[in-house]
């Protein structure tokens, strides 16, 4: 990989000929982006560079970045969600190299991408900065506009690139050789080609099967659940007959729609049963009702002093309408409402350990955004689908050595005394000789089979 050559020195180190050239404004900006690693990402020499040298990216970080993280220029999110299809151009080949670099330990990506428009052009470079937890500190791209306001598809191309690298080198083959083949190879030319040779695979599939082949690397994999497939004939000459129903016929149906045990929307836009989709919790002010884009303009000892003058508290009656209305826990509207910038007891580690002077960004939008950073792996499905069946077993073991043992579900529960804590229990349970208690169930991929 070669780089810009020519240097130009400022006032704290050497730039490339390219940043030197940039108008004030965004030379100032390139400046402040790498300041942390007091060098240049273009001037760094090849011999430096490994492909293996790359951050551990994540959805979440991906995520974060593209979609929540604020602009320098314009102070507001990015909310680059069209940026999010870049995985269009990763599964096609566009990306030519990524190679990385550590530079007071933050990770330097440097990286050589097609153009999405223009196939013949000459490659774009660009690269990302990145701390050690893989958190995108800033990025930059050399070949369009979108690039020097830091977010565009070349930038979320290469980052696709770096979630699906983390992912694969996470996991080893049976011959403990890391499956490079994954990866899409670059496409260096677009040749013609009669229609009868091309290849139309879509990127969805093209990313639909790299997903399959990532997840196959897995030891412990789900077992595939059996398809029921359901057939029937028509006579096609005579076709269907259905009879109008009824008044009394409707009403019946509607009665035994709302005897199952998930509630058919459809029920909501009938006057008798609209009522019971409406959540009680709706009318509690909840955490994230606090936010005000004035508060994106202050630095953070006066946004600190701005927290401290919010004063939060929930009476008994309310905090009992939040656990009743939060028992379905994910399934419900109110789950992640109430959840929202509370520490729930799963990240209460982190936050003890996270510096108070530098908290860690990916954990507070953790907190804040729990509905956005819900993460699903074939661990935690695995878990969810069979966490009932564990309660159930759990209840029927306990009964045998407990008087009058029972088992109910809860939902979220919030310290009235520091509201901004919160518990999801699985389930609470009680019995005569012990007295109450709670539980979390671990439902662990190894007992598949």
């Amino acid at each position: 990989m070669k780089m810009a050559a020519k240097p130009i020195r400022c006032d704290a180190f050497v730039l490339s000929d390219y940043a030197g050239n940039l108008p004030a404004d965004v030379k100032s900006r390139y400046i402040q982006k790498i300041s942390d690693i007091q060098i240049d990402p273009l001037l760094i020499p090849a011999n430096k560079l490994s492909e293996e040298c790359l951050p551990p990216v994540e959805c979440i970080d991906l995520l974060s970045y593209l979609v929540l993280d604020t602009s320098f220029y314009t102070n507001a999110q990015f909310k680059a969600f069209r940026s999010l299809q870049a995985y269009n151009q990763m599964v096609s080949g566009f990306i030519s190299s990524v190679h990385g670099y550590i530079v007071n330990k933050r990770y330097v990506v440097l990286a050589k991408v097609r153009h999405s428009q223009r196939m013949n052009d000459p490659l774009m470079q660009l690269w990302i900065i990145t701390n050690e937890e893989a958190t995108v500190m800033s990025t930059h791209c050399k070949g369009c506009m979108a690039g020097l306001g830091e977010c565009c598809s070349h930038i979320a191309c290469v980052l696709f690139y770096l979630e699906v690298w983390a992912r694969q080198h996470g996991k080893l083959a049976c011959t403990q050789v890391k499956c490079n083949w994954i990866l899409p190879s670059f496409v260096n030319k677009v040749e013609y080609a009669k229609v009868k040779d091309i290849h139309f695979t879509s990127a969805r599939k093209l990313k639909a099967d790299m997903e399959k082949s990532l997840n196959d690397l897995s030891l412990d994999c789900e077992h595939d659940e059996s398809k029921q497939r359901f057939s029937g004939t028509r006579n096609s000459k005579e076709g269907y007959s259905i009879p109008q129903p009824s008044k009394a016929d409707l009403e019946q149906f509607y009665s035994c729609l709302n005897e199952c045990k998930v509630k058919p929307v459809c029920l909501s836009l009938v006057e008798t049963y609209a009522e019971s989709f409406i959540s009680k919790a709706r009318g509690i002010p909840s955490i994230k009702e606090l936010f005000d884009e004035k508060y994106m303009k202050l630095n953070y000892i006066d946004l600190l002093k701005e927290c401290k003058k919010v004063e939060i508290s929930l009476t008994d009656e309310q905090i009992k309408i939040i656990e009743k209305d939060t028992i379905t826990q994910a399934k419900g509207g109110s789950f992640y409402q109430h959840r929202a910038g509370r520490i729930g007891a799963s990240k209460c580690h982190a936050v003890c350990n996270s510096d108070p002077a530098q908290p860690s960004q990916s954990l507070i939008k953790t907190i804040c955004y729990p509905d956005v950073f819900n993460f699903s792996t074939a661990a935690t499905r695995y878990g969810c689908k069979h966490e009932d069946v564990a309660i159930a077993e759990y209840e029927k073991q306990m009964k045998l050595k407990h008087e009058n043992f029972k088992v109910v579900k809860c939902g979220t529960f919030i310290n009235k005394d520091f509201p901004f804590l919160q518990a999801t229990p699985d389930f609470l349970c009680s019995c005569d000789c012990c007295g109450p208690g709670l539980g979390e169930v671990k439902c662990p991929t190894v007992l598949m089979g």
